[in-house]
């Protein structure tokens, strides 16, 4: 009988042990694996939100560059004699020097129609339209666009 009572109490010593330090750990652990992914989840939301405002602000300063560029580049003397006298070469060359000096992959100079006075890149292909460009569509529906219309430097 004494036996069966100690292998009993031990039983129970061990039963009720095992549950006083399982049940807390099991509780504790879930917890902080819960509280750590949400610092880790928050953390990478508030990181990509920061990226992606810088971002933003990167691509807003570079099309700021390129319009002031653009504005520059309109406005200038030889610009302007060249289209008004119809000389491709002198144009082709101021463009092809715009591109360099402002790090520009291509730039295009178009007529009130939409159609392709000169390219910076590709000096023979001229004549067709950009009219079903949304960012040509845009410049020329839009009245602030207006200054970079041939027929108006006449």
């Amino acid at each position: 009988m004494k036996k069966t009572i100690i292998k009993s109490i031990q039983h129970y010593l061990i039963k009720y042990f095992s549950i006083a330090i399982l049940i807390p750990t099991i509780i504790l652990s879930i917890i902080g694996t819960k509280i750590i992914y949400n610092q880790v989840i928050n953390r990478a939301e508030t990181k990509t939100i920061s990226d992606l405002n810088s971002a933003k602000e990167i691509y807003r300063n570079k099309i700021s560059s390129i319009e002031a560029a653009t504005r520059l580049t309109v406005l200038r003397g030889f610009i302007i004699s060249s289209l008004i006298e119809n000389k491709s070469d002198t144009l082709q060359k101021e463009l092809q020097q715009t591109l360099l000096t402002e790090k520009l992959d291509f730039f295009t100079i178009v007529d009130s129609k939409g159609i392709v006075v000169c390219r910076g890149r590709n000096p023979l292909s001229k004549g067709d339209t950009l009219m079903n460009d949304k960012y040509i569509k845009r410049v020329l529906s839009n009245q602030l666009g207006r200054e970079f219309h041939r027929e108006d430097m006449k």
